[in-house]
């Protein structure tokens, strides 16, 4: 159910300033700027065109105090209200699509709405959404920026209408504390609970409330520093105390520290949090140091891994976001990767069965069948689909899952046999083959509304982890700000339009649209065994076998399903699928050449690869799941709903 009220801003000077519509409420300040404040106040100019800003009364709310205020150009257009028992605001809608606004809930039940940096006329509404949970926010030793009492909560209401687990507010733009760093949320106020990262998900079910405290750290001295000033504001160019935790300052001298020089931490340093000012970090700026991990904002604009030089203790990654997500609704259908993670999270305690692979796996997948038949032979799991697509990191993957899994647990491994991510021969954050970019950077996009889970993956395994996101960061400036609860309900793939009211992952991560039958040979089927006879390769999964191992996990192995027609076509002519068209040779460098006899010869040293190097139990050997091109959904990989349930 959704009610709506409406912001009427209305026009009161003869002249405007047209600009584009992310430019409200974005970041506009350069980066050397000194203002102490994450987030920009309301500006007054006297020769600023001014604004009137009007909300509409209506039955679904009470308005508190005036309804109508006056606004200058770039200021701040604020009004309180209090929603109908049950509900909450959810958002601000200018021509149906979200705007950035800040909505500030209090114990008192009333909510504020801030539409920032008012720079020209509109008509905006706001949704209104029945509160399924509730999160009280406390600062625990902070302020709130716009005043008021400091230990009572403020509260926000969420639907878990399109997430399982919501995320949690961003806090910079609602407390403060002067002289620390805002680092996430805990859910203990000494805290010793859980840590949540600021605007990654957490864990509440529906009828339920959950408390969370601000978790900060206290800013190391400044005469820990050496640092000069640059432009507007301040360069750390040197670290020299001697503590293994390093809080950087956000402002020294009434500037903003903005940038960490090359250099400026060496030994003896392990932890290191920079506060949301600081916007490039210059390579080398870490050269044989003991640093083993790192927070940073999502509104950094330079960092790689080049700033890590010579650094073998670096493991660990923690992000927190201050801007709000880009991608919302412009992804493939991998969009669901976090919800996926959200499904595993909230039965990490029970019996499950993991299925892992590419979107072949994803696609060609019906764990809900699964568990249906492991229930009437009397075995009680949860079945899940987490398989994504063949390009995304493996190891990276890995990691996160395993950090759920138990003694007791199935993992079911089942790559595309010609995915080298899928099987740890290439471990790269950025999987881009010669010039073809449609997956570069995907994963990242993926993951834009939970960060949390880039923390469990040990970036010393994965290559171009930080080059990785200074892409995707770049990529996505241009885009305008979309929601947490924004969901992918249409989505295009190689020209053709998806649509789907209902999202596109079942309640077992399984893809839920229709599978039609697609008898175009798509070119992409192959095998490559040299992937998992690479000594490398077959080191790095046999050691997250082998941890899954030793938890007490069954680690079973098989393949996607494959198009055998393809098969035959590429033994019959390998050049032809060689021509420089990357989708006609997917997974197969062109430096590993096909010199197999026959298709039995190769599917046998597909299967011998297997059995011999991987540390696992065959479940289903490839020879077993060869398909022919009438089984086919849009892919070489990818059934149709005809032979899902076969697979």
């Amino acid at each position: 159910m959704k009610k709506l009220f409406k912001i009427v801003i209305l026009f009161l000077t003869a002249a405007i300033i047209c600009l584009p519509l992310y430019a409200c409420g974005e970041e506009t300040a350069p980066i050397s700027d000194n203002s102490n404040s994450v987030s920009g106040g309301q500006n007054s100019s006297s020769v600023a065109p001014q604004f009137t800003v009007a909300l509409t009364d209506g039955e679904e709310y009470d308005i508190i105090g005036s309804n109508r205020v006056e606004v200058s150009q770039g200021g701040d257009a604020v009004f309180t209200v209090k929603p109908a028992e049950g509900y909450c605001v959810s958002r601000v809608l200018y021509k149906k699509s979200e705007i950035a606004a800040s909505l500030f809930s209090d114990s008192e039940g009333l909510t504020t709405i801030t539409v920032p940096n008012v720079r020209y006329s509109m008509m905006l509404s706001v949704e209104s959404i029945e509160a399924e949970v509730c999160i009280r926010y406390y600062p625990n030793g902070g302020e709130y920026i716009s005043g008021g009492d400091a230990t009572s909560p403020y509260i926000v209401g969420r639907s878990l209408r399109h997430r399982l687990r919501p995320n949690t507010e961003i806090g910079t733009d609602t407390i403060t504390r002067d002289g620390y760093v805002l680092v996430g949320w805990n859910t203990s106020s000494d805290l010793s609970g859980e840590h949540i990262g600021l605007g990654s998900r957490v864990t509440v079910r529906s009828g339920e409330t959950l408390s969370l405290y601000a978790e900060w750290e206290r800013e190391t001295p400044v005469e820990n520093f050496r640092y000069e000033v640059s432009g507007n504001g301040i360069a750390i160019t040197k670290y020299i105390g001697t503590d293994k935790k390093v809080v950087v300052p956000a402002t020294i001298d009434g500037l903003n520290v903005f940038r960490i020089g090359g250099g400026a931490f060496g030994a003896n340093v392990e932890t290191v949090i920079l506060p949301p000012t600081i916007r490039i970090m210059n390579g080398g700026a870490f050269t044989d140091s003991t640093v083993k991990e790192l927070y940073f904002y999502d509104n950094i604009v330079d960092i790689s891994d080049d700033c890590f030089v010579r650094c073998p203790d670096f493991s660990t990654v923690h992000i927190n976001a201050i801007t709000a997500p880009r991608y919302g609704k412009n992804l493939y259908s991998e969009a669901n990767m976090a919800d996926k993670y959200d499904i595993l999270i909230l039965n990490a305690d029970k019996n499950k069965v993991l299925v892992f692979g590419g979107s072949g796996a994803y696609i060609s997948t019906d764990t809900k069948q699964m568990e249906a038949s492991l229930a009437e032979s009397g075995k009680d799991y949860v079945c899940i689909n987490m398989a994504v697509n063949g390009w995304f990191n493996g190891a990276a993957q890995f990691e996160m899952m395993t950090h759920y899994l138990k003694d007791g647990d199935v993992f079911i491994h089942a790559p595309e046999p010609s995915s080298q991510f899928g099987v740890m021969y290439n471990v790269s954050m950025i999987p881009t083959v010669g010039t073809w970019e449609y997956n570069k950077l995907r994963m990242y996009y993926c993951l834009e509304s939970n960060y949390d889970l880039f923390s469990l993956v040990d970036v010393r395994h994965v290559s171009h982890f930080l080059d990785g996101f200074k892409a995707f960061n770049d990529g996505r400036q241009s885009l305008k700000k979309t929601s947490y609860t924004d969901y992918v309900t249409e989505v295009e793939q190689f020209g053709v339009v998806y649509e789907n009211d209902l999202g596109w992952i079942d309640e077992r991560g399984n893809y839920a649209p229709a599978r039609d039958r697609n008898s175009v040979d798509s070119g992409e089927a192959d095998l490559v065994p040299e992937y998992i006879t690479d000594t490398t390769a077959h080191t790095r999964l046999n050691g997250y076998y082998d941890k899954m191992t030793a938890l007490g996990v069954k680690v079973l192995f098989t393949t996607a399903p494959v198009n055998v027609d393809t098969l035959e076509k590429r033994m019959a002519n390998p050049s032809a699928y060689q021509t420089g068209d990357l989708v006609l040779f997917y997974g197969r460098p062109a430096d590993i050449p096909l010199n197999y006899h026959n298709l039995t010869d190769w599917i046998e040293a597909y299967e011998n690869a297997v059995t011999r190097y991987l540390n696992c139990t065959v479940l289903v050997p490839l020879s077993d799941n060869l398909y022919y091109e009438e089984c086919f959904f849009d892919a070489d990989y990818h059934l149709n709903d005809d032979y899902v349930p076969m697979y």
